[in-house]
């Protein structure tokens, strides 16, 4: 608590409290490294919080579809008559996922994040519960454990430059602010959040 109050009289608090998180070693808890591993396989495996994680990715990936479907490729795609018989590949035409915004690739990075850690906890669950029929007490496969660790690292890293970014692009669209009027200092932010702003 007296961290954190001396860091909320900081202005750059937003900065330094996501970097504090991202760095903080779990293992430091007061639990060895096999009671720490198998804590977090099994919460990155079917707990709760993970569950809804996994949720929110999936409305991420569908919302993402959703907004940058295409009409015009639509079109093109069933005026060419091959809709019924084309490969399920070419229905990716029908999306432009090349006008979707910084952030909005930072929130998908963070979906298939989530995508990739439910398929390796899932397999880093089955090989640990083939270790326990011979022993017990035996502990979840390191190399596995910590590559879920790392993961789950980079998606909170990704998930927190999103809400930055979006944070924003909010400020600077409901205050409708001309990035090219912003000072020198901020001028970058007329690359990141110009195209996507209309005033």
């Amino acid at each position: 608590p007296a961290l954190l109050y001396r860091w909320s009289l900081k202005s750059t608090c937003w900065l330094y409290f996501p970097l504090v998180y991202l760095f903080t070693y779990p293992k430091k808890r007061q639990m060895d490294e096999n009671e720490w591993g198998a804590c977090l396989v099994t919460e990155l495996h079917g707990g709760r919080s993970e569950w809804l994680r996994r949720g929110v990715a999936l409305f991420v990936v569908a919302a993402t579809a959703y907004l940058t479907v295409s009409p015009e490729k639509i079109i093109v795609i069933k005026e060419s008559g091959t809709l019924l018989h084309a490969p399920s590949l070419l229905y990716l035409w029908a999306f432009d996922f090349f006008n979707l915004a910084p952030w909005q690739w930072l929130s998908l990075a963070s979906a298939l994040v989530t995508a990739t850690v439910f398929i390796l906890s899932d397999k880093t669950t089955i090989i640990w519960n083939h270790r326990k029929k011979q022993d017990e007490q035996a502990p979840p496969p390191k190399a596995q454990t910590q590559w879920l660790y790392h993961l789950t690292r980079l998606r909170s890293g990704c998930t927190i430059l999103f809400a930055i970014m979006a944070f924003g692009y909010a400020v600077l669209a409901l205050q409708r602010i001309d990035p090219e009027t912003l000072p020198s200092w901020l001028a970058f932010l007329t690359y990141l959040y110009g195209p996507y702003i209309q005033l």
